[in-house]
């Protein structure tokens, strides 16, 4: 009687997991199958619902999208024999006769297919199926932060893919190509697809010292790599000095030791210092980290507050270089407000308040700005 009343709780709530997601899931094969499979493709996914799914989940969605993905890899594995199957037989066919090839897979056009296979993926679980990137993560199998990087890598390639396209794609221009709130920020302070030089002045408070203000101009390249820095100390000690850091390669990048330090006191004395290692703590290296994140090379947690976690710290007792870093962008402009290293506890703190951001434009004006006296 037991076991009888078990089993048809167990049906009961099969049946409730199958009526509320059933659409969903079809839905999904549909939009990466042929017509003809999403139904078979669909009772295959609630058949092993009802023999795997685990018993506490509180929220199966997710988890039939990953068991759907699965079977959706086994359909295009056997689509694939087929073709080489047919291929086989057409070489072996004489002129003439007539074989019958197996169905193409769904084109997505020419801007998606521009995309790897796992950014295709991520745009689609965020797009059509709306899921965030934690519970896209588990379907596609790895981490949020991962699965952000692939969204927003697919992000830029679709955007570069379809400027000036003159068709109505209402969906995905409202959807895909238009990251979270959050997301967001990150490209648009950052990431400029050409090059720019960004200028910022920073006022600067760090226990022990007395507080400063400095001006930063930074040549960013299309790569994202800043090549050229130029700091000038505009109040506090050592008021009017000047120092620039070049370095083809970018800032980030010291190994090759091509990098040259000029540096200028206030008294006008210049100094040049070839194979000179950056500061790996300083504003320009946070930047070119920042720049990477807004081109969807890494991942980095954009909080309500528009904080951006830079980087976290490294060690219990941290040196200068192993200290955590949050940099906050203004929610409604994008722009920076604050750059916060370590925390009170910590003898590298120190605190920025940004009261001025400007993207120039990479002209002969402008690049003017990034010599001694500019």
């Amino acid at each position: 009687m037991i076991a009888a009343e078990t089993r048809m709780s167990r049906e009961r709530e099969f049946r409730d997991l199958y009526e509320d997601h059933v659409r969903a899931v079809r839905a999904y094969l549909a939009r990466r199958v042929e017509p003809d499979h999403d139904e078979d493709l669909a009772a295959n996914t609630f058949m092993i619902a009802w023999r795997r799914l685990p018993g506490e989940i509180e929220d199966p969605l997710p988890w039939l999208y990953a068991v759907a993905r699965n079977e959706v890899r086994a359909h295009r594995r056997r689509v694939a024999v087929r073709h080489r199957l047919t291929e086989k037989l057409m070489a072996s066919t004489p002129r003439g006769a007539a074989v019958e090839p197996p169905g193409e897979p769904p084109v997505l056009g020419p801007a998606f297919a521009r995309l790897t296979d796992k950014e295709r993926e991520a745009m689609l679980l965020v797009a059509f199926e709306g899921l965030d990137h934690t519970q896209a993560g588990r379907v596609a199998g790895c981490s949020p932060e991962t699965f952000a990087v692939r969204v927003s890598r697919a992000r830029k390639k679709l955007r570069i893919a379809l400027a000036g396209a003159l068709v109505p794609l209402l969906v995905v221009a409202a959807i895909a190509f238009s990251p979270s709130k959050h997301d967001a920020l990150l490209e648009r302070a950052f990431g400029e697809n050409g090059s720019e030089i960004l200028y910022w002045r920073i006022h600067t408070v760090q226990p022990g010292l007395a507080p400063f203000t400095d001006e930063v101009w930074m040549h960013v390249t299309p790569s994202g790599a800043i090549d050229k820095v130029r700091e000038r100390r505009v109040a506090g000690p050592v008021r009017g000095y000047e120092v620039i850091f070049d370095e083809p390669h970018g800032i980030d990048d010291p190994g090759h030791r091509d990098m040259s330090l000029t540096e200028r006191s206030p008294s006008g004395r210049k100094v040049t210092m070839p194979g000179y290692g950056y500061v790996d703590n300083d504003i320009s290296t946070i930047v070119s980290i920042l720049e990477k994140a807004a081109r969807g090379k890494l991942a980095l947690p954009v909080g309500e507050d528009g904080s951006v976690r830079v980087r976290e710290q490294t060690a219990a007792d941290p040196s200068p270089g192993q200290v955590a870093i949050t940099l906050w962008l203004d929610p409604k402009t994008a722009k920076p407000t604050r750059i916060q290293w370590g925390n009170s506890t910590n003898r590298w703190s120190r605190n920025a308040r940004v009261e001025r951001f400007q993207r120039l434009p990479d002209d002969a004006e402008h690049r003017a700005l990034l010599n001694l006296g500019g």
